[in-house]
């Protein structure tokens, strides 16, 4: 069966792409034993039952790109964000999975923030903890190819930033810490997931897009 009759047979097909790799772990030796036991005494085995609500923990890098804008964008350029989440899915929890990951992004000075102060550099790295929360949208809008969903990241974000010369510049603050919310849209292609999102924070807020992909941990 494809995954596109999957879809027509289930609207919970994110998390049965999700667990597919986990369902499918069968121990080799056991395989051997099942045709060692057909060859020499011709017994009827009984296939290994499958769990009615598999659940499974996955492991997730992430990869994108990340633009300011407001008053961030005055400051400071796009830059690369990277990362890794841990998320939980289960078909009982199913149309959310959960999950928290760590980010971080290094945001070049704007050249006119270094030209105005005469600045050699500045950078502001931005790393970030965050709790998770995605909503398969396939439980009411049926898609054959893709697998929409919507994500809301709560983050609690660490800014340092360097400058050079060492200089104090009116409303440009050396480090913080703030609690942020972001919110997204996004795409599944099997393991592979296409977010844009927008990120709500006073004096960083930020566009963006990236990219996960989903490896399996545990399965219970």
């Amino acid at each position: 069966m494809n995954y596109r009759n999957l879809n027509l047979y289930s609207g919970k097909i994110r998390l049965v792409i999700l667990l597919i790799p986990l369902l499918l772990i069968v121990p080799i030796g056991d395989i051997l034993a099942q045709e060692s036991d057909t060859i020499t005494s011709k017994k009827t085995t009984e296939l290994p039952k499958v769990n009615p609500s598999p659940s499974g923990i996955f492991i997730s890098p992430m990869l994108g790109l990340v633009f300011p804008i407001k008053n961030f964008k005055e400051n400071s350029k796009s830059a690369l964000n990277y990362g890794i989440k841990l998320e939980f899915a289960s078909l009982k929890l199913y149309p959310f999975t959960f999950g928290v990951s760590y980010d971080h992004s290094s945001h070049s000075g704007s050249e006119e923030l270094k030209s105005q102060y005469y600045l050699n550099s500045m950078t502001t790295k931005i790393d970030a903890f965050s709790f998770n929360i995605d909503f398969i949208v396939n439980k009411y809008l049926k898609s054959n190819f893709t697998i929409p969903f919507l994500t809301f990241d709560f983050k609690y974000s660490m800014i340092k930033r360097t400058i050079d010369p060492d200089i104090n510049i009116p409303n440009i603050n050396k480090s913080d810490e703030i609690f942020t919310f972001s919110a997204g849209v996004g795409i599944t292609l099997y393991i592979f997931d296409i977010i844009s999102y927008y990120q709500f924070a006073k004096d960083y807020p930020t566009f963006g897009f990236k990219t996960r992909f989903h490896f399996p941990l545990l399965k219970f």
